[in-house]
């Protein structure tokens, strides 16, 4: 598919309607025909862009998370900075998850296992390409994709619970993240 100004503003469309119509609709019961009315498109246009809403909500999770991973870049040199670089990373997702509790929660309570595996191979995806290019092998005690897989998982988990948790709030689930990747650092690092 060409990427012409009228694709771009198509699918910005769908996606926005998505996000909008995920505030309060369950994923299960979103439809197809509810994200086209929303977006003003029709569902040949929808399915001309996305093969179905896993595959729509794939693009836009990765969307989000590279804008989140390019900024935390812009801030800090992962290679040079990485405490910095990872603190900022996990203080940005725990603030997209805690500003989208509702959505999250709506798709963790239906135990819809689909979408943690989008969610966790998504961040996996972008997480190990970035360990992989800008850790030199030779500074890391374990393989890149090892790191990548105990980071997200752990991450991941840990935010779930701070999000299932009644008291708990952001600044812990920050406080506590930054103090684990302090630790975790200077055992993954050489």
């Amino acid at each position: 598919m060409k990427n012409d100004i009228r694709t771009i503003k198509t699918k910005a469309a769908i996606k926005h309607a998505f996000q909008t119509l995920m505030k309060d609709n369950s994923f299960d019961k979103l439809t197809i025909q509810k994200i086209c009315d929303e977006a003003n498109v029709n569902r040949v246009t929808f399915y001309n862009h996305y093969q179905d809403k896993y595959d729509l909500f794939k693009e836009y999770l990765d969307e989000i998370l590279m804008d989140i991973f390019n900024s935390s870049k812009e801030a800090y040199e992962i290679s040079t900075e990485p405490n910095l670089f990872f603190k900022t990373l996990f203080n940005k997702i725990a603030d997209l998850c805690f500003d989208n509790k509702n959505i999250l929660m709506t798709l963790e309570y239906q135990g819809n296992s689909i979408m943690a595996y989008i969610i966790q191979n998504t961040a996996f995806e972008k997480l190990s390409n970035l360990v992989a290019n800008h850790f030199d092998a030779a500074k890391l005690r374990y393989p890149a994709n090892t790191v990548s897989t105990f980071l997200v998982g752990g991450f991941t988990n840990i935010t779930s619970f701070y999000l299932n948790s009644k008291t708990a709030s952001k600044t812990e689930l920050i406080n506590l993240s930054d103090s684990i990747i302090d630790d975790l650092l200077k055992i993954i690092l050489k």
